[in-house]
């Protein structure tokens, strides 16, 4: 188990110039099922008040909901993270899942599947697929190192 949760305060009387709030929690659990095999569930949820455009909430890309454009779902004052990873020694499978909340309104949840060749335990070369409208049969490809989670 993994976990780290932060909390963000802005005001002018800390010495900044800006006044809002924000706060992440972030968790993974990795369960062995076999030699080399597992499973890895990660959630993330974060928000705040008042943020400023560059501390708004922000989903997609290889650390988020793969398949999506880098910060492809943005401008949120609060978003939540779900990823699923099978390992099968040397093959990965995964679904991400991700919603954002903007104007008080949670968006539909933007879903990313994908199959993944792990290189050792930090490194894998992924193929990850978007599965809204803007679906294509060509997958978004990465080769990932030192992975977050």
């Amino acid at each position: 188990l993994h976990t780290s949760a932060t909390l963000e305060l802005a005001k002018p009387e800390l010495g900044g110039t800006m006044r809002y709030w924000r706060a992440t929690s972030d968790s993974s659990l990795y369960l062995a099922t076999g030699h080399e095999q597992g499973v890895l569930v990660r959630f993330r949820a974060g928000g705040g008040s008042d943020l400023p455009l560059q501390r708004q909430e922000a989903l997609g890309g290889w650390g988020s909901v793969r398949g999506f454009d880098y910060k492809e779902l943005a401008g949120g004052d609060a978003s939540m993270l779900a990823n699923l990873e099978y390992r099968f020694d040397a093959i990965s499978l995964f679904a991400d899942g991700g919603t954002l909340r903007m104007a008080g309104d949670w968006s539909p949840a933007k879903i990313g599947v994908g199959t993944a060749l792990n290189l050792g335990d930090s490194g894998q070369l992924a193929f990850a697929w978007r599965t809204d409208d803007q679906a294509r049969a060509r997958p978004e490809i990465r080769l990932v190192f030192e992975r977050q989670w």
